[in-house]
């Protein structure tokens, strides 16, 4: 079975949610529930994803910004 990717969820999205894919065999970060990563720039947060190979899930438009206006890199 292939393995599942690693997710970055955003501040945005719920808790419950970042729970149930982390109860289903995912490698999941939620930046609600990673003290170092709340309140931090949407920058830093894809710095981070790229930094541990993590997608990042996330209901904010300013992340394609960064990667497709700006050429930051993602994962």
């Amino acid at each position: 079975m292939p393995e599942h990717p690693k997710l970055l969820f955003d501040e945005n999205i719920g808790v419950s949610v970042a729970r149930h894919f982390s109860n289903t065999g995912y490698d999941v970060v939620s930046v609600v529930l990673e003290s170092a990563l709340r309140g931090v720039s949407d920058l830093r947060i894809l710095e981070y994803a790229v930094s541990e190979n993590r997608i990042v899930v996330t209901l904010d438009k300013d992340f394609a910004e960064l990667v497709f206006r700006s050429g930051h890199s993602h994962a």
